[in-house]
Formats: C-alpha cells, structure tokens, sequence
C-alpha cells in the first residue's frame, strides 16, 4: 500500500477520522465506521509501516502562539548556489514553514509565519541575505480559505472552524 489507489474507502475514512481528531480510540473509529476495533487498529498499523501515516501530531493555532502574519516568499537561487544548500540555510530560519521547490520562472516558494509586519519586514531584509538568494518576492496572506477537509498537508495554514 503505497498510493491512494491501494487505499480503500475504509483506509480513507479513518484516515479523515484521524485527520479531524487523532485522539479517537480505534473503537471510537470503529463504531463511527461500523468495523471491528481490531479492523481499525490492523489497517492504522499497515498504513504507518507504509509510509502512508507519517505521524500523529497536534494542530497548533498559529495566531495564538502571535504568529498573525502568513507569509508566502517566492525565491530565485543563484545558479552558483545548490537548492540544497539553499533549503538549509531557509531550515535554520525559525520563522520558515514550509519549504517547496518548484517549477516556473522561480525555484521556491517557502511559507513564513511572522509575529506582525514590522517582523514580517524584519524576515524579508533576512532573506533576502542568505546564501544562494538571488531574488525574493513575498506575498502576505489576507485571508485563508479553508476546503472543509481536502487539504492533506500539516502547513497549518487554514484554522479550524
């Protein structure tokens, strides 16, 4: 079971189960899936021996930590630079979320989550500094919009309701 074609309608209901609240027992699950405790407990360990299940983590409100500015930077790289050497230089930045490279006229685009915008400046100006940056443009998130669900990322970006 590698691929979300291996994975059958009862494998994705606990999976959104355990998106909602990763604190249901395997019983909780069952009863609300009408499966066998030991059901739900075979299939929740095929799917992490599969990579399927990374971790089991906790939702954190960023904005309740002061962290009230998303950033999105999208960042060109010096062609002297590697992306490698790049992502680790965005990896010691306290302030870096998620770090993605790819395609189109920029290399990555890297979400920041800023305490206000004085910070949020304060980041840019520390960007634009590191190794391998050549050209940094940000966009500051106005408002999120959440997709009841879909999203299968942990970038935190959308609260819950």
């Amino acid at each position: 079971m590698t691929s979300r074609e291996t994975l059958d309608e009862t494998d994705l209901n606990i999976l959104q189960l355990l998106r909602e609240d990763s604190r249901l027992s395997y019983r909780e699950i069952g009863k609300r899936i009408n499966i066998s405790t030991g059901t739900v407990s075979e299939r929740v360990k095929h799917m992490i021996e599969n990579g399927v299940i990374r971790k089991f983590t906790t939702a954190v409100d960023p904005a309740k930590m002061g962290l009230n500015v998303p950033m999105f930077l999208s960042v060109r790289i010096d062609p002297a630079h590697s992306i490698d050497e790049t992502v680790d230089e965005f990896k010691a930045l306290e302030e870096s979320c998620c770090i993605h490279y790819v395609t189109g006229d920029l290399d990555m685009i890297v979400l920041v989550r800023c305490r206000d915008n004085d910070h949020a400046a304060t980041v840019l100006d520390t960007v634009r500094g590191l190794q391998g940056v050549d050209r940094v443009e940000s966009n500051v998130v106005l408002r999120a919009y959440p997709q009841c669900g879909k999203c299968w990322c942990d970038c935190g970006l959308v609260a819950e309701d």
